[in-house]
């Protein structure tokens, strides 16, 4: 049964082929197609318009949606935390407190600190006072030395005391500004105990409990990540290095995201960063472009799809790439061109290209916006058919 259907079918690809060159060798039909009426060559050809308005020469890229700005919060104290007043998307301005630490210990090291101060004070007294009485020794035996009264070694003794008066002085000195250091710095770690925000912003991740200890002995941990005006943000794009080049600084781009897939987003490239990422042998540069949120929609974190306008104009004629590919006949090329379809079929209309995306192409020339060229030949129905069977 398959082999009387398959030696029927190509007995009707035959008797279509052979009619087919019939009409197409009859004069009438010859004619037409080389210049007959308008009708019967629209039927062979495929035609777009040729178009009048802008057109854009684009790269496509992917990247994410970040803050202008982040900032890490950590403490420099170590404590129990005892207070949280920030959380997740809380709005904070600069110098707001945002944790605290158990001031406790800290309040005692300020006590401790002023004893000290005062202990220190009191000995630099007592030598002072130590000191004068030296003094006065030492200015009385020089007397009594200058009229014959006194030895000469009491003098020198005298002048010995005096020094080591004076050098108590200055070590009392010393431990009472030494006091008064560490009171200075015990009343900046209760301080610290206040965990305040550096920057105006949003808090976008928090990393602690109340009740947890942190430790800032080795290395200050991150309590909160605060993210700067959310209202401004940037985007990071992967651009592949056969296009990085075409990329310069104040180009426009336009973004899409998935959680808004009908809304289109545009900023303009701020920096090409000149460092290069290989990933699986493939090599791409970071373009770093604005992303104006005044509605805060964007969030950090979210995926783009981006296109550069590298290149656009505004108000000139464009057709599609295929317009000056097609050739009728085998024609020769003898420079870009265009086929219009005219009365007596297509005519060549010689046109010089000019800016071009994946899609249409900028042209000048004999042209207007309306006209109809020729970017293909149909395809006819009998061989499609035959085609189609010579599958089975």
């Amino acid at each position: 049964m398959r082999a009387l259907a398959i030696a029927f079918f190509a007995l009707f690809c035959t008797v279509a082929i052979a009619g087919a060159a019939a009409d197409y060798f009859r004069p009438s039909r010859f004619v037409s197609y080389l210049g007959g009426d308008e009708g019967a060559s629209s039927e062979r050809y495929r035609t777009a318009r040729v178009e009048r308005g802008p057109i854009a020469k684009t790269v496509a890229a992917t990247g994410t949606v970040q803050a202008v700005a982040t900032v890490r919060v950590g403490t420099q104290v170590s404590g129990q935390i005892s207070e949280i007043i920030a959380d997740f998307n809380t709005e904070v301005r600069e110098g707001d407190v945002i944790a605290r630490i158990d001031p406790l210990s800290f309040q005692n090291e300020i006590e401790r600190s002023h004893a000290e101060v005062e202990i220190a004070k009191a000995a630099l007294v007592k030598a002072e006072v130590a000191f004068n009485e030296a003094k006065e020794d030492e200015e009385r035996k020089r007397r009594l030395t200058a009229k014959g009264a006194g030895s000469a070694v009491d003098f020198s003794k005298a002048v010995a005391a005096k020094g080591a008066a004076a050098a108590e002085v200055q070590n009392a000195a010393a431990t009472l500004d030494k006091a008064k250091a560490e009171l200075e710095q015990s009343e900046l770690n209760l301080e610290r105990t206040h965990i305040r925000s550096p920057v105006n912003g949003v808090v976008i991740h928090r990393n602690v409990e109340q009740g947890q200890t942190v430790a800032a002995e080795l290395q200050a941990p991150t309590l909160f990540v605060i993210a700067q005006d959310l209202r401004a943000m940037q985007l990071e794009l992967s651009v592949d290095e056969a296009d990085i080049g075409k990329i310069a600084a104040g180009q426009h781009v336009d973004f899409t995201v998935d959680t808004f897939p009908g809304r289109r987003f545009r900023g303009d490239v701020l920096q090409i960063r000149k460092y290069p990422v290989v990933k699986e042998n493939v090599t791409t540069y970071a373009v770093i472009a604005s992303a104006p949120n005044p509605d805060l929609a964007l969030i950090p974190g979210l995926t783009a799809l981006a296109t550069v306008i590298v290149e656009s104009k505004d108000d000139v004629l464009t057709v599609p790439r295929a317009a000056l590919r097609f050739r009728p006949n085998d024609a020769p090329f003898s420079g870009p061109a265009v086929w219009v379809l005219g009365p007596s079929g297509p005519v060549e209309r010689r046109v010089e290209p000019g800016l071009s995306n994946a899609s249409f192409v900028e042209v000048e020339g004999p042209l207007r916006a309306g006209e109809h060229v020729v970017v293909g030949a149909k395809l006819k129905p009998n061989s499609a058919l035959c085609a189609l069977g010579s599958l089975n």
